[in-house]
């Protein structure tokens, strides 16, 4: 599996799904089932999208794209600005915070 991050996403193909991370929206493209599971995973958000880029051994179920729910999710950035400063005492910079320089 690969995770991409980026701007936008060519959404073509894929289909609308309830959505399991919060302040996205969730389309599923499949690609293939047999006899390799393949498919996309596209979670979309103000100001970006996060493609799930499936693709299995041949013979290995389609459930682990399950797995992978539990492995991989979305934080908000002010709970995340919050705990690297509360952890660490750095500050996280970019996305409208200027970096140390």
């Amino acid at each position: 599996m690969s995770v991409t991050l980026a701007a936008a996403c060519d959404l073509s193909g894929a289909r609308p799904v309830r959505s399991d991370q919060p302040g996205t929206q969730r389309f599923d493209r499949p690609l293939s089932q047999h006899p390799r599971f393949a498919a996309l995973r596209f979670y979309t958000f103000p100001g970006g999208c996060v493609t799930y880029r499936f693709g299995f051994a041949p013979g290995a179920s389609a459930l682990l794209a399950q797995a992978v729910d539990g492995a991989v999710g979305f934080v908000p950035r002010a709970r995340l600005v919050d705990y690297i400063k509360n952890t660490e005492g750095l500050a996280l910079c970019g996305r409208g915070a200027a970096c140390p320089g």
